[in-house]
C-alpha cells in the first residue's frame, strides 16, 4: 500500500476549500455494497436448499462390555435406515452493528430394526429385535455475530454457536429396551436430549472462531491494489474499505479509493486536480433509487471516483495520441482523407503526402449516468483533432477540430455472463471548426463518418473480454438493472437474486461398525455425563422404577438393598441415541 507524503497531507485542507481533488488523496465515497433484507431473506432461501434432505446409514454395528460381570458381551447391528433431515426456515436478521443468523430443522428416520444379543449388568440373556424409528424432532441452529471497521479492517466477533432441540421422544419399541427408555423418559424426558446435547456441544467447541477467521479472510480481500499501463503513462488504483454500516435496513460495505499516477504530461494543462464534491452516500432502502423496484443487492458507483480516475488518466497525457502511434505503422495519407473532407482538402496537395493526426485533449473527459442505453457514458469535451505535414517547406498545422461526443460503456451483466461492450455511434458527435484556414467551412461533416470507421478497426469487438459467472451453489442472477439518482451523483447496478436452482449438498452417507460413523474409537465414559441410576429413581432407600425394568433387577440389588451398584449403563444407551448422534455431530 502506498502512503501520502507529507505534502498531500498538508494540501488537504485546501484541496477540500477548492473542490478539486490531487492525485493521490482518496476519496472515501467510491464504490460500495448494499445488501438489503430482501437481500438477506434470498440467502436465507438458499441456504434452506442446501441443507440435505437425507443421509444413508448403512452396516452400523458394535459390541460393548456394560460390566466386568457380563457372561456375554453385548453386540448390538442396526439394520439400514435413512435419515430425513428438513430446513424448515432460515432467518438472517441484521441489527445494529450485528448479523445473526437462524436455521430451524426438523429431524426423523424411516423406520428400522435393532438387533441385540448378550448381557448388560442387568439384563441378561438379550436375544430381540427392536423396531427402530426417529420421531420427528425439531432443532434450531443460531450463529450472530458481531461486525465493525477498525483501521479500515473489517473486524469481526462471532458468538458461540448455540443449538437447542426439543425432547427426543424413545426410538425404541417392541422389546425390553424400549421398556427400559421408556422409564428413562417418563422420570426425565429430555434424558435422550441432554445426552445427545453433551456429545453434540463440544463438537461445536472452536466453530466460532473457524467462523470468525473465514469472514474476516473474506472480507480481507476486498481490498484491492491494481494498475495499467496507458501508453508510456502508469496508472494505479488502491480501493480499500472506508465504511459499514449494519444495521435493521441491511448491510453497506463502502470502499475508498485512491488514484497514483507517474508525472503530469506536457501535453495538458492539468491543473491542481478533479473537481470534486465529496458527495456521501446516496439514501438507501429496500427500492432502487428513484423507483419502486426492490432489490437484493446494488453496486454503488459514484461520480466522484469516476471522473477523478478519468482525470488521473487524462493528467498522464495518456489520450494525447499520434495516430501512427497506433496504427501499427500503417501511415495516414492525404489520399486516404481526401474523400471525407472534399475538394479544398484535395487541392492542398499535387501527390501524396503522409499527413499527422494528433489528439489534443485541452479538457479531461467527465462519467455521466444513464438509465436508458448504456449505464456508463464517457463524455469528451474540448476533445481536439488536428492534422498537420509540411506546405511550403513549413510545418503547417492544417485544421483543427474540437470534438465532443459520448461513449458508452455497457456492462453487459446477465444471469450467466458479464459481456461489457463500448458503445459509440457517429450521431453522438459534435464538431467545431476552429483551425481551417486551408479548408473550407464545413469540411468537419466528413468526420462523423471517418472517426467511427477508425475507432471500429483500432477497437475491435473482442476488446473487452466475455466473463461466464461461476455457479454458485446454484444461487443465479433472476433480474439486473441500472439506475441512476436524481442528481447524477450515483449509479446503482440493482440485482435480484434467483434461488431456484439451489439443490440440497450430497453427502456421504454414514458406513461403519462404530457409532458416530467416524472410524474411531467411540467413548464410553457417559456415566459421567448421564446418572442414569438417579434418573430412574434407583439412587434412593425404596427402589422406585426398578421393578419395571426386566428380569434380573431383583438379583442387582435394586429393589432388595435399595441401591444399583454403579454401572456403566450409559454405554447401553449410547447406541441407542446412534441414529440423532448422526444426523447433527459434526463429521470427518
Amino acid at each position: 500500500m502506498r502512503y501520502l507524503s507529507p505534502v498531500f497531507l498538508f494540501l488537504l485542507p485546501w484541496a477540500a476549500a477548492a473542490q478539486t481533488l490531487p492525485v493521490g488523496l482518496p476519496v472515501g465515497q467510491a464504490v460500495g455494497l448494499h445488501v438489503t433484507n430482501r437481500g438477506f431473506a434470498a440467502m436465507g432461501d438458499a441456504l434452506e436448499g442446501m441443507v440435505p434432505g437425507a443421509l444413508p446409514v448403512s452396516d452400523v454395528g458394535g459390541e460393548f462390555e456394560c460390566d466386568e460381570a457380563d457372561a456375554q458381551p453385548l453386540t448390538f447391528a442396526l439394520s439400514d435406515l435413512d435419515l430425513s433431515l428438513t430446513a424448515q426456515n432460515a432467518e438472517m436478521v441484521t441489527s445494529d452493528g450485528r448479523l445473526d443468523l437462524t436455521l430451524f430443522l426438523t429431524l426423523d428416520s424411516t423406520e428400522s430394526e435393532l438387533a441385540v444379543i448378550g448381557d448388560c449388568t442387568f439384563l441378561v440373556d438379550l436375544d430381540e429385535v427392536c423396531g427402530v424409528e426417529l420421531d420427528v424432532t425439531s432443532a434450531s441452529l443460531h450463529i450472530g455475530m458481531a461486525m465493525s471497521l477498525v483501521d479500515g479492517v473489517v473486524d469481526v466477533t462471532v458468538d458461540d454457536v448455540s443449538l437447542e432441540m426439543s425432547p427426543i421422544r424413545n426410538p425404541l419399541s417392541n422389546c425390553t429396551l424400549a421398556n427400559a427408555i421408556g422409564t428413562l423418559l417418563g422420570q426425565n424426558e429430555m434424558a435422550l436430549t441432554d445426552l445427545v446435547m453433551s456429545l453434540v456441544e463440544p463438537e461445536l467447541e472452536g466453530v466460532a472462531e473457524d467462523i470468525e477467521v473465514a469472514i474476516e479472510d473474506a472480507l480481507g480481500d476486498l481490498v484491492l491494489d491494481t494498475d495499467f499501463e496507458l501508453g508510456t503513462s502508469l496508472v494505479e488504483l488502491h480501493l480499500e474499505p472506508s465504511e459499514l454500516m449494519l444495521d435493521d435496513s441491511g448491510l453497506l460495505l463502502g470502499m475508498s479509493a485512491t488514484v497514483f499516477s507517474s508525472a503530469p504530461s506536457e501535453c495538458v494543462d492539468a491543473g491542481s486536480g478533479s473537481v470534486f464534491q465529496d458527495d456521501p452516500w446516496p439514501v438507501l432502502s429496500e427500492t432502487a433509487m428513484e423507483s419502486s423496484l426492490p432489490y437484493d443487492l446494488a453496486l454503488l458507483m459514484g461520480k466522484d471516483f469516476l471522473d477523478h480516475l478519468m482525470w488521473v488518466i487524462w493528467s498522464t497525457g495518456a489520450l494525447c495520441i499520434e495516430l501512427e502511434e497506433i496504427s501499427d505503422g500503417v501511415p495516414l495519407t492525404s489520399e486516404l482523407l481526401a474523400p471525407f473532407f472534399g475538394d479544398s482538402f484535395a487541392v492542398l496537395f499535387d501527390n501524396p503526402q503522409n499527413l499527422a493526426l494528433a489528439t489534443v485533449p485541452d479538457a479531461a473527459p467527465q462519467v455521466s449516468f444513464q438509465e436508458d442505453g448504456p449505464p456508463l457514458r464517457l463524455e469528451l469535451v474540448d476533445f481536439g483533432l488536428q492534422v498537420h505535414n509540411t506546405l511550403d517547406e513549413r510545418e503547417a498545422r492544417l485544421f483543427r477540430v474540437d470534438l465532443q461526443a459520448g461513449i458508452g460503456l455497457d456492462p453487459g451483466l446477465s444471469a450467466d455472463e458479464l459481456a461489457p461492450e463500448i458503445v459509440f455511434e457517429g450521431r453522438d458527435l459534435v464538431f467545431e471548426e476552429k483551425v481551417n484556414e486551408f479548408m473550407d467551412p464545413g469540411f468537419s461533416d466528413g468526420l462523423a463518418t471517418l472517426i467511427p470507421t477508425v475507432l471500429d478497426s483500432f477497437l475491435p469487438a473482442d476488446l473487452l473480454p466475455i466473463v461466464q459467472l461461476p455457479d454458485i451453489l446454484g444461487i443465479g442472477l433472476e433480474e439486473v438493472f441500472w439506475i441512476p439518482d436524481a442528481d447524477g451523483r450515483w449509479m446503482g447496478g440493482y440485482v435480484q437474486l434467483d434461488t431456484s436452482g439451489v439443490a440440497p449438498l450430497e453427502v456421504p452417507g454414514c458406513d461403519g461398525t462404530t457409532l458416530g460413523c467416524e472410524g474411531g474409537e467411540v467413548s464410553t465414559d457417559l456415566d459421567d455425563l448421564l446418572d442414569i441410576e438417579a434418573i430412574l429413581g434407583c439412587s434412593g432407600d425404596e427402589g422406585a422404577g426398578c421393578e419395571d425394568l426386566a428380569e434380573g433387577c431383583e438379583s442387582s440389588g435394586c429393589a432388595t438393598g435399595g441401591r444399583i451398584p454403579a454401572f456403566p449403563f450409559g454405554r447401553l444407551m449410547m447406541f441407542v441415541t446412534a441414529l440423532t448422534l448422526l444426523a447433527v455431530r459434526r463429521r470427518s
